[in-house]
């Protein structure tokens, strides 16, 4: 299994990244001086994640100096933090997915 799979990065107003993060999708974007980087479980669009906030894992923002065109390795930086913060999360994600719900008891 691959930690990370980048299917597209790069760009310029916006830099943009997507791939996946332990079978997870990602979705990075940086314009207009700051990124946005969600990871969200699998099956979820991380494009918007903001819109439906319970499908995210992990979301990290900051400053763009840049503008827009953000380099490469600074695109990875934040990938690699992702990776990071996703690993940490993903065990407590499984257990929450894989405990089953109780029903109520009737008095």
């Amino acid at each position: 299994m691959s930690y990370v799979t980048i299917t597209q990065i790069g760009g310029a107003c916006p830099f943009q990244a997507e791939g996946e993060i332990l079978g997870c999708p990602f979705y990075l974007r940086a314009r207009h001086g700051e990124y946005r980087l969600d990871v969200v479980v699998p099956g979820a669009c991380p494009v918007s994640a903001w819109r439906h906030p319970e499908t995210c894992l992990v979301h990290l923002e900051g400053d763009d100096d840049t503008n827009g065109f953000m380099r490469f390795q600074e695109g990875m930086s934040i990938i690699g933090e992702a990776l990071h913060q996703t690993w940490e999360r993903w065990d407590m994600w499984e257990k929450k997915r894989r405990t089953p719900k109780l029903e109520e008891e009737q008095p």
